[in-house]
């Protein structure tokens, strides 16, 4: 949606109009400014999406190669490069188009590192910046490691007194901080890393709200055990620090939404493999298939996660598995199947999505006209009937009236278009003006026009 309708329709106007401000004026999207990031997407996208995985395929084995580079007097750099290279929460960023951002954000941010200070450590903060705001947290870190020259932080605030200038003056707002639901913080700092030793069920939606009972726990024992592996080493340290602030950073965004994404973690991995590179001893004094064998396995899990990435379908389904007492999942899984025309699946998908409870606004209006472009008009009715009758939107009416009509009960058809006729005429879909054309009419079905015109 944001990539293929918005990004790649855009002229080159277009994609300068994208530094001109956040996506949106208001809501979630006023504190999203990537213009990089976006810019990239817009240009690259052109080509294809297998261009923009290309990309981050790219991006992402920059930085492991970088962060073996950064860590060649570690005690076991390569393996802190395998870490990241192949730990199976750095896949959602490898499967997902628009999580590009996460990938070039922190392959940005090692550059910075690699240059040491001075304005090229500047300016590759601040374009980091510019795609995604954890860029900041990774020269933090190796700084705080003393893994770069002295005096590293004065570039390092330079481009932060910068960015959050620019932001200031195209009045881009910061996320908000949901106070009412401070209470899942623990849970959603203790899910997240709990997933740095244990990330499975992998899945694209995570309901916060339903956060395994032992997440929590894992996520404490795995901090825990990473700073009693630490001792004194400094870079162990930092790491430590970065994989906790990579989800603290990301928590205005999973408090508002209750959705908890891999790719939150991302910048954490690269935490993990400093923490690995000074604290495990080098792959040479152990048996090579010790690491081979494991490496083989994160690998394969890589390969059964692209085939859920390739379709909205794939993806969803999955998700449904690994949480199907979550409303999310089996809501996004209903949107896919609207979107590819099959509309009696999508129907019992916003089933499920009510059923598991805390479901999305529109759910029941969605389900409603799911089961009237499928043609089962008779149930469309009786769910409209036995439904709530009081705040409904326009729409839901619409289709209420449709399914009336479509069943053979023209009287209530026409009852319920009464109720949104306004004094600037019907209030409702494009094509309720020819349903309503249709009253006292020979019932005839709609439905080639409801698949085309709602």
């Amino acid at each position: 949606t944001l990539i293929a309708g918005r990004l790649v329709p855009l002229d080159i106007a277009g994609v300068l109009e994208l530094w001109s401000g956040p996506v949106q004026a208001s809501g979630p999207g006023a504190s999203y400014y990537r213009p990089l990031a976006l810019s990239i997407m817009a240009l690259v996208g052109q080509v294809g999406f297998w261009a923009l995985h290309g990309l981050a395929l790219l991006a992402h084995a920059a930085s492991a190669a970088l962060i073996v580079r950064l860590c060649k007097d570690a005690r076991s750099g390569l393996l802190g490069g395998i870490v990241f290279a192949l730990h199976p929460l750095g896949s959602e960023v490898l499967g997902w188009a628009s999580a590009l951002p996460d990938a070039l954000a922190v392959c940005l941010g090692l550059l910075a590192v690699s240059a040491g200070g001075g304005l090229r450590m500047v300016v590759l903060v601040f374009a980091g910046s510019l795609c995604k705001e954890t860029a900041i947290l990774i020269p933090l870190c190796f700084g705080l490691a003393g893994l770069m020259r002295p005096g590293w932080w004065r570039g390092w605030l330079c481009a932060i007194l910068a960015v959050v200038a620019l932001r200031f003056a195209l009045d881009v707002q910061s996320p908000p901080i949901v106070a009412a639901k401070l209470s899942a913080v623990p849970v959603a700092l203790g899910w997240s890393l709990s997933g740095l030793a244990w990330p499975w069920p992998l899945s694209a939606v995570r309901d916060v709200r339903l956060a395994p009972a032992w997440s929590l726990s894992l996520g404490i024992v795995v901090v825990l055990g990473l700073m009693l592996g630490a001792k004194k080493s400094r870079p162990a340290w930092s790491g430590i620090a970065l994989m906790v602030l990579a989800p603290v950073l990301a928590l205005p965004t999973v408090l508002g939404g209750y959705l908890l994404g891999e790719r939150y973690m991302y910048p954490a991995l690269v935490g993990l493999s400093l923490w690995v590179a000074y604290r495990i001893p080098s792959p040479r004094r152990l048996y090579w298939p010790v690491v081979f064998l494991p490496m083989v396995f994160l690998y394969s899990i890589h390969l059964q996660r692209a085939v859920e990435w390739r379709s909205g379908s794939a993806l969803f389904k999955s998700a449904a598995r690994s949480q199907p007492e979550s409303s999310l999942p089996w809501h996004l899984l209903g949107m896919v199947q609207l979107r590819d025309q099959q509309p009696s699946l999508a129907a019992d998908s916003f089933e499920r999505a009510i059923q598991a409870g805390r479901p999305y606004p529109g759910e029941r209006t969605l389900r409603l006209r799911a089961l009237v472009e499928a043609g089962r008009v008779a149930e469309a009715l009786a769910w409209a009937e036995g439904g709530p009758k009081d705040g409904l939107s326009a729409e839901h009416l619409a289709w209420w009236a449709r399914a009336a009509y479509e069943a053979g009960d023209v009287a209530r058809a026409a009852e319920l278009i009464t109720v949104l006729r306004t004094s600037g005429g019907l209030d409702g879909p494009p094509w309720l003006r020819k349903l309503e054309d249709r009253i006292g009419a020979p019932v005839l079905p709609m439905q080639e026009e409801g698949k085309r015109e709602p």
